[in-house]
């Protein structure tokens, strides 16, 4: 897991947003973040460790985690953390958005792969994936928070092996699970194995002799009843071809002898029937006269119907060119305005400039007026600032006058307000050391009435030793000014203090001047920035020749060119719509004209053609006779001639189907006698074969006798097909069994073998079984990985002890140290020094690290440390500073957390983190 970037907002003492940006650090390999004790340091680290995995190894869930990392003085926190997985070589993004409750805080955790910009959401399986390693193996090889760099070297034996199976995954040593299961498996095989066997022995078997006799004698009994059916089919089949032969040749000679009867019925009613043609016919040769008359009439009928027509057609004709006129006019009229308004809309064109370029001053234009809008507002936060600084600095003057006002101080001026603090300050020293001094005398004095309070009259003074006391001092006078003076002392004391927290006020006025005074700056900065801005627009007004007045005046024509243009548009949608109307009317007029027009001609025509079909001898008649006179006669003449055409049809088609079926007849007796003479060759042929194939057939066969024979052989055939099945399932069933058999035989033989290898099989496993019992080989593995490890670490560790002490494994896995201080003494590794401790665990967390790195790919080319650095002395730490600085060649990354300022020196970036008391942790960064 190598970091990118990490913002935070409202956690711990962050109150302000901060960001981290990993990329110069991790290029100087070696780097720290440093800064005074509960700046916020750690609370880097914890931020990390929280978006990764949700907790923190200094709060937990009981402890009210959740509401203890917001800022007191927030409501809300964020983290956004960004990584690269050397597990897959990917991007992930982690927000992490905090809100207080009124009773605890809600946390909410997004998770996210970043492909070529785009963040898409995953589950927090991906993260921990991609991370590759557990919380607790994170905080003891990744990020080691304080308290946690030692817990690899102080776990007990058997949580150092656990960790050590979880990093590297040792369980694949632990054979006695596998074992087991194998054990199982074979078990059951030979269980198996021996129920199949004992089963196939209890199967009864037929003897081999008798099960083949048996097989002989079906198959020879299958064999005769075979023979016999084939004989009988043969009988059946050639007397059923003889007897269905014979059957149909008696229906053949019954059929032919009544086409001949029905054959000369048909030929004496095909003779009737051509008398009556001829006397039709006769009749509809006289036909095509009468037919014509029909036209004749049916024409002139025509003619007049469409001189009807033409007379109607003319008056449309000529309503229709009176009504075109108008139209045409209206038409033109339109259509000139239409032109006029194109006209104008053309000139407006010309005058207008493209969108874009009307889109480009318009945003210069919005540029100018949101510029000169920020410029008046920075102006006016100017003013506020500069009044807020004046309000506080006067406000932080004014209780400063106050307490010094309590202290009993009169100044009049700023220049002389640090003078009289000073002066008053030494006053009052001198006045507590006058007033202590008197303190200390009255208490002695005290000392002394406590002593003459004791004496008595005709003792001795424990003193001098006198046995007369002229006069006992009275010590409540003391009292009373021993109280007065230390009134007087506090009061002292009192302004004293008030004089020292005027100081602190007036020493705040600087920093809060200097706050003020960088907001200043800044804003003097945007609006410098911004004037320059202004300037590279008003460059390019003048390239368009304008000014911050004209284009105002610029932007408002072309305005006023869109609306004019927008009118006359409309304007011409209008008029098209109405041109469109116009022209439609016309249009229609126009066809209206030529279709009648095209109409008479057609009509003319017509009448025309009709009339010269009409001879001349009958024309005059006709069209002088009425048209219901006209539809009368060829109503008539019609009908008649379809009643004779009728008759003439019907006599035809009688005659023409009598002459068929005549014709069908012959062809009828020509087919049965072929029929006839076919089955009669048949007839012998099958006699032919009868004779060669079946001796007992009589010479003199009758159609009754081959019935009876046909019903005694298929009575016969089928007591055989009976005999035949019988004995071929008697000889199918006997094969069967001979085949299950040599199947149980051969199955048996392969199960005993199975038997045999299964129980070698046990035999090896219970061997190894005892081998493998409980983890000695997992326990075995994590005593080499952790030889390995140790081997690697005192590499390191041996330097940084100044070749005095390695690390070495005792009995049981016991971590143990060789102390060449004292002759190479063994000795537990507890009992080392704090800081030998910390060379210890970073020599071990180093060389657990290349060990992850050799196992999984892409685990951890990066190491956080929290602590141990303020447990070294300068030479001690000089080593260890070498130790991490050599892991640059080996292309990792080490960052370090410590408040010892000198190491700064020592490293290549560095973070530098202050807790200001208004706007909570800073960061400041030299990469």
């Amino acid at each position: 897991m190598i970091p990118h970037l990490l913002s935070l907002e409202g956690l711990y003492s962050y109150r302000e947003p901060v960001t981290i940006d990993f990329a110069p650090l991790l290029d100087a390999h070696l780097f720290g973040i440093f800064g005074a004790v509960g700046s916020g340091k750690s609370s880097i680290l914890e931020a990390i460790t929280f978006a990764l995995f949700g907790k923190v190894e200094r709060l937990n869930m009981r402890e009210n985690m959740a509401a203890n990392m917001i800022n007191l003085d927030a409501s809300r926190a964020r983290i956004e953390f960004s990584f690269a997985s050397l597990v897959d070589n990917q991007m992930y993004f982690i927000r992490v958005i905090g809100k207080r409750t009124q009773k605890s805080a809600d946390w909410k955790r997004e998770f996210f792969r970043i492909e070529e910009s785009t963040y898409i959401p995953v589950e927090e399986s991906v993260i921990l994936k991609a991370v590759g390693l557990s919380y607790d193996h994170f905080i003891r090889t990744v990020i080691v928070p304080q308290g946690r760099f030692q817990a690899f070297l102080m776990l007990s034996d058997k949580d150092r092996t656990d960790m050590l199976q979880d990093l590297f995954h040792l369980s694949r040593f632990d054979l006695g699970p596998k074992l087991s299961r194998m054990k199982g498996k074979f078990l059951g095989e030979e269980q198996y194995l021996s129920g199949q066997i004992a089963s196939l022995n209890a199967t009864p078997d037929i003897p081999d002799d008798e099960l083949i006799r048996s097989l002989i004698h079906y198959k020879v009994e299958s064999e005769k009843a075979q023979q016999n059916l084939t004989i009988l089919e043969v009988k059946l089949d050639l007397s059923s071809q003889w007897l269905e032969l014979t059957e149909q040749l008696s229906a053949e000679t019954i059929h032919l002898q009544s086409a001949t009867t029905l054959l000369s019925g048909n030929q004496e009613s095909l003779k009737n029937l051509e008398i009556q043609y001829q006397v039709f016919n006769a009749q509809w040769e006289l036909m095509p006269e009468s037919r014509n008359q029909i036209n004749y009439a049916e024409m002139a009928l025509h003619v007049q119907s469409i001189s009807v027509s033409i007379d109607a057609l003319s008056i449309s004709l000529m309503q229709n060119r009176d009504k075109i006129q108008p139209v045409a006019m209206e038409l033109e009229m339109t259509q000139t305005a239409l032109s006029k308004l194109n006209d104008q809309n053309s000139t407006h064109f010309k005058d207008k400039v493209s969108p874009e370029i009307i889109r480009e001053r318009q945003q210069l234009k919005d540029r100018f007026e949101l510029i000169a809008q920020e410029q008046i507002d920075r102006t006016q936060r100017g003013r506020a600032i500069a009044l807020d600084k004046t309000q506080q600095v006067k406000q932080l003057r004014d209780q400063a006058f106050s307490l010094v006002a309590k202290a009993g101080i009169n100044v009049e001026s700023n220049a002389d307000l640090l003078t009289g603090i000073a002066t008053k300050q030494a006053e009052l020293q001198k006045e507590m050391v006058g007033l202590e001094k008197e303190i200390e005398d009255l208490q002695n004095k005290g000392g002394l009435d406590r002593l003459a309070e004791s004496l008595q009259h005709g003792a001795p003074c424990p003193l001098c030793g006198s046995l007369n006391h002229p006069h006992i001092h009275q010590s409540k006078a003391i009292l009373k000014q021993l109280d007065e003076i230390k009134r007087l002392l506090n009061k002292t004391r009192d302004n004293d203090r008030l004089l020292q927290q005027s100081k602190q006020l007036l020493a705040q006025e600087p920093s809060v001047a200097s706050g003020f005074d960088n907001q200043l700056t800044l804003l003097r900065v945007d609006y410098r920035n911004a004037e320059e801005k202004n300037k590279i627009d008003l460059e390019l007004l003048k390239t368009w020749g304008m000014d911050v007045l004209s284009i105002d005046s610029w932007l408002n024509k072309q305005s006023a060119l869109d609306i004019n243009i927008q009118r006359i548009q409309k304007d011409i949608q209008s008029l098209n719509s109405k041109l469109s109307e116009i022209q439609k009317n016309f249009d229609q007029l126009q066809m209206q004209i030529q279709e009648s027009t095209h109409r008479l001609t057609t009509l003319n025509v017509e009448r025309t053609t009709l009339l010269n079909q009409i001879p001349i001898h009958v024309q005059t008649k006709l069209l002088a006779t009425s048209e219901a006179d006209l539809r009368a006669y060829i109503n008539g003449e019609s009908l008649r001639l379809a009643e004779l055409s009728i008759h003439f049809q019907t006599s035809s088609k009688a005659r023409e189907h009598h002459m068929q079926v005549v014709q069908e007849n012959l062809a009828g007796l020509k087919q049965h006698n072929a029929q006839i003479a076919n089955l009669k060759s048949k007839i012998e042929s099958v006699l032919t074969d009868i004779r060669h194939k079946v001796s007992d057939w009589p010479s003199n066969v009758q159609i009754d006798y081959i019935r009876l024979q046909l019903s005694y052989w298929s009575e016969e055939r089928k007591q055989m097909q009976e005999t035949y099945t019988s004995c071929m399932s008697e000889l199918r069933l006997l094969q069967e069994a001979e085949k299950r058999q040599a199947l149980q035989k051969a199955r048996l033989a392969e199960l005993e073998h199975a038997y045999k290898d299964v129980q070698i099989k046990l035999d090896n496993l219970r061997t190894l079984e005892g081998l493998f019992r409980g983890k000695g080989m997992v326990e075995f593995a994590a005593s080499r990985y952790l030889s390995q490890i140790i081997e690697r670490a005192n590499g390191r560790f041996y330097k940084m002890t100044r070749h005095k002490l390695r690390m070495e494994l005792g009995e049981g896995n016991r971590m143990m140290v060789r102390d060449y201080y004292h002759n190479g003494a063994m000795r537990l590794i507890k009992t080392l020094s704090g800081g030998q401790i910390f060379q210890a665990s970073l020599a071990l967390a180093l060389s657990l690290a290349d060990q992850i790195r050799k196992y999984k790919e892409g685990q951890r080319d990066f190491f956080f440390l929290d602590e141990g650095f303020g447990s070294q002395d300068k030479e001690s730490l000089r080593i260890v500073l070498d130790t991490l600085k050599a892991l640059r060649a080996e292309n990792r990354c080490v960052g370090i957390i410590s408040h010892v300022e000198e190491l700064k020196q020592e490293v290549g970036a560095y973070l530098t983190v202050h807790l200001d008391p208004v706007k909570g942790s800073q960061i400041t960064t030299n990469a």
